[in-house]
């Protein structure tokens, strides 16, 4: 073999490498995300009686976008904080009452008891 095809073969070899160091963060992401929505889904869907006992914003640095919890109170003094759409969030008051749709980690909804 002359030097330049060994050359050409380092070349691709590096580049190959690269190519999967920089791919394999994304693989894994996707996997993990994979895992949790099938995890989410295997789980019961609940509904529960809850107070809504906080709300917080999270503004994360690197994005744009603001992160919604609200955290919720069951009966038994156990709280469960669920990610929610910002016009969700608006909606619920610290201090509301009422059922709580929920299934694993994800938020599907929440019916405010007007009268109790």
């Amino acid at each position: 073999m002359d030097s330049w095809t060994v050359l050409a073969i380092m070349f691709w070899v590096t580049v190959a490498s690269v190519a999967v160091l920089l791919a394999l963060p994304l693989v894994l992401r996707v996997i993990l995300a994979l895992r949790r929505a099938s995890q989410i889904t295997k789980a019961p869907r609940l509904a529960s009686e809850v107070i809504v006992v906080n709300k917080r914003t999270e503004i994360p640095t690197a994005r744009a976008n603001q992160e919604h919890y609200v955290t919720f109170q069951f009966s038994d003094g156990q709280r469960v904080e669920l990610n929610v759409l910002g016009s969700q969030s608006g909606m619920l008051s610290v201090g509301d009452q009422g059922t709580l749709d929920w299934q694993g980690s994800r938020f599907h909804g929440f019916t405010r008891e007007i009268l109790r």
